[in-house]
C-alpha cells in the first residue's frame, strides 16, 4: 500500500484512506492523475468535505444511506448508488452506513467539467459481462480517451467470480485506484507484490505493469476510477454483442 494521505473531512469516522497527494488545483498536468480515497463511516453529524477548484468528488454509498447536500443540490443515495460532484464547493454528508469518497485531480482533462453529474446509479443498461460470465462491470461514469470527451475519471464497479484472474498489463498515461470491497489474492505492482484484502486501497500509476490473482475460492467486489478514463472503454469492447431481439408487436387500434 501507498502512505496514507488524508483527506479533510469533518465528522465522521475514517476507517481507511490513502493514495498520493494532489498537484496544485487548475495546473494542468496531463501526466499526473491522482486520486484520493477514503473509507468513512456516517452518522449524524454531518461530514463536511471541501472541493477545490478543478476536482471532483465521488461518493459511493457501500450500505444504509447516506444524505448529501451541496449548494445547490440535496440527494439521498442508496446502498450502491454512487454520486459525482464538482469543485469548488463543500458537501456535508449524514447516513446511517458506510461510504467510499474519492476526490480526483481534474488537471487531466485541463480543468473542463464534462460527463453527468449528480446522482450515479446502477442500471443494467451500463453493466458489460464478459470473460465467460465471471467478470461485471457496471459503469457509473466512462467516456474514451479523447482529448475532447476523457473524463477526469471514470467509475464503475466491478463484480468478479473465483478464478479470476487479470494477466498482466499497463494503462498508457492513466492512473488506476481500486478500493476493494470484499475477496482477497495477490497483485503484481511494477516490481512488487501487493496483498489484496477487504478495506485495502490500490493506486497504480501510469504505465506501470499489474495484474491481479485472486485466491482460491475469492470473489471479488471492487470500486474502479481510472484517471483520467479511457482503459474502462476495453470492457466494453471484450463484452459479446447482445443477439437482437424479436420486432415488438404492432399497436392495437387503442394504443394498447
Amino acid at each position: 500500500m501507498r502512505p496514507f494521505a488524508v483527506l479533510p473531512v469533518i465528522g465522521a469516522v475514517v476507517v481507511a484512506c490513502a493514495g498520493p497527494p494532489l498537484p496544485t488545483p487548475d495546473v494542468p498536468k496531463p501526466d499526473a492523475a491522482r486520486v484520493n480515497v477514503a473509507h468513512v463511516r456516517l452518522g449524524e453529524r454531518p461530514l463536511r468535505v471541501t472541493v477545490r477548484a478543478c476536482e471532483e468528488l465521488d461518493v459511493f454509498a457501500l450500505d444504509g444511506r447516506a444524505t448529501l447536500r451541496t449548494e445547490h443540490v440535496a440527494a439521498t443515495l442508496e446502498s450502491r448508488d454512487a454520486f459525482r460532484f464538482r469543485g469548488p464547493g463543500d458537501v456535508s454528508l449524514t447516513g446511517d452506513g458506510e461510504a467510499v469518497i474519492a476526490r480526483v485531480d481534474a488537471s487531466t482533462v485541463h480543468c473542463e467539467a464534462r460527463g453527468e453529474y449528480g446522482v450515479l446509479r446502477p442500471s443494467t443498461d451500463r453493466t458489460a459481462t464478459l470473460a465467460a460470465g465471471k467478470l461485471t462491470v457496471d459503469f457509473r461514469a466512462d467516456a474514451p480517451a479523447d482529448a475532447n470527451t476523457a473524463l477526469a475519471a471514470s467509475l464503475e464497479t466491478l463484480t468478479a467470480e473465483g478464478g479470476f484472474v487479470v494477466p498482466p498489463h499497463t494503462h498508457a498515461g492513466t492512473a488506476e485506484t481500486l478500493y476493494i470491497e470484499s475477496g482477497s489474492g495477490w497483485m503484481k505492482l511494477g516490481a512488487d507484490e501487493r496483498r489484496v484484502a477487504p478495506g485495502t486501497v490500490i493506486h497504480i500509476p501510469p504505465d506501470t505493469v499489474h495484474d491481479l490473482r485472486l485466491d482460491p475460492g475469492e470473489s471479488l467486489r471492487a470500486i474502479q476510477l481510472y484517471a483520467p478514463s479511457g482503459p474502462e472503454q476495453r470492457f466494453k469492447a471484450a463484452a459479446p454483442t447482445p443477439a437482437p431481439t424479436d420486432a415488438a408487436p404492432p399497436a392495437s387500434a387503442d394504443g394498447q
